[in-house]
């Protein structure tokens, strides 16, 4: 077997993403990954950037590689994009364009006083979250429903608390149970 697929084996039982991206996607979804990467290095080390406009275009990349790398489905290709993937890609940039682009007209102009594209905006932003939550959330419990949870053996260390005499708890967490 090879390094790539052992890779890409381990990043599934990860829940890692379940798309195959190949040719350009792979290329600008690469692009994306490393302009992210960047952008966050930048504005967090170096740069003082308003932390609305930060904050807008993080998640704004954080949703384009949400919808590169997780498909809508189960039964959804994981080679190449669905109508519905490019819909969830063009109203995300939609929903991010218009606040990052709208910000001080909304709050400077406007004091802050919505009107209805404000709100069409606001609910497809909201709907884009939830579908991206949605897709996200599907690999995550994959894994965590099929790996032991040990985070409720960490939280008594955590808590500064010993637990170390009480013979459940460590058969709990040693897996003895």
């Amino acid at each position: 077997m090879s390094t790539n697929t052992e890779a890409a084996n381990l990043d599934k039982e990860a829940g890692g993403g379940a798309r195959e991206l190949t040719g350009i996607y792979k290329t600008i979804a690469g692009s994306v990954a490393v302009l992210f990467s960047v952008f966050a290095i930048y504005t967090n080390g170096l740069s003082n950037i308003q932390e609305i406009y930060r904050n807008l275009i993080f998640l704004g990349l954080l949703l384009l590689l949400t919808f590169f790398f997780y498909p809508s489905g189960k039964k959804s290709s994981n080679t190449r994009f669905t109508l519905l993937d490019y819909v969830f890609i063009a109203l995300s940039l939609a929903g991010i364009g218009y606040l990052l682009f709208n910000y001080s007209v909304i709050h400077v102009d406007r004091a802050s006083q919505a009107i209805t594209i404000d709100y069409v905006f606001a609910g497809i932003t909201i709907i884009v979250l939830l579908e991206a939550a949605r897709r996200q959330s599907v690999h995550s419990f994959r894994f965590s429903a099929s790996s032991p949870s040990y985070m409720p053996c960490l939280a008594p260390t955590f808590r500064g608390s010993s637990v170390t005499q009480d013979s459940r708890w460590n058969a709990f967490c040693t897996g003895s149970i």
